[in-house]
C-alpha cells in the first residue's frame, strides 16, 4: 500500500506546539530534523513516538556508505531528541555535502536528509 509521512521542521517548542495543535503525526512515530539545515555541527533529529518502540539510527552519505550509527535504544512514548555530530564512524568529522539519516523501529522507518557545510 501507500504510505503517507509528515515532516516538520522547526524548533523544538515550535514543533511542540503543532503536535499539541493536532499536526498529525502519521503511524507510531514521527521524526524531524530540528536545529538547522544547512548545519556546519550535525544534525538533531526530533522523534515523536506514540507507543514504546525500540528505535535506531543510521547516518549515510549519498554513495550510500554507512557514516555513523546510533544503537538501537528502547524508548518510551513521547519526544525524544537524538543527535548526530557531525562525525563518522572513527570519530572524525565528515566533510561538506548531503547525509540520509534513517530513523528505523520495528515496523516503520522514516528517512531525513541533512544537508553539512563547514
Amino acid at each position: 500500500g501507500t504510505k503517507q509521512f509528515q515532516i516538520a521542521v522547526g524548533t523544538p517548542e515550535w514543533l511542540d506546539q503543532q503536535s499539541e495543535a493536532g499536526l498529525p503525526l502519521g503511524g507510531h512515530f514521527a521524526a524531524a530534523i530540528v536545529g538547522g539545515n544547512p548545519s556546519s555541527r550535525g544534525s538533531q533529529v526530533r522523534l515523536v513516538l506514540e507507543r514504546p518502540e525500540s528505535v535506531g539510527l543510521k547516518v549515510y552519505d549519498v554513495g550510500g556508505r554507512l557514516v555513523h550509527a546510533v544503537d538501537q535504544a528502547d524508548l518510551q512514548p513521547g519526544v525524544h531528541i537524538i543527535p548526530w555530530n557531525g562525525t563518522g564512524l572513527h570519530g572524525d568529522r565528515s566533510p561538506a555535502g548531503v547525509y540520509f539519516i534513517r530513523v528505523a523501529g520495528a515496523a516503520k522507518a522514516v528517512t531525513l536528509r541533512s544537508v553539512q557545510v563547514r
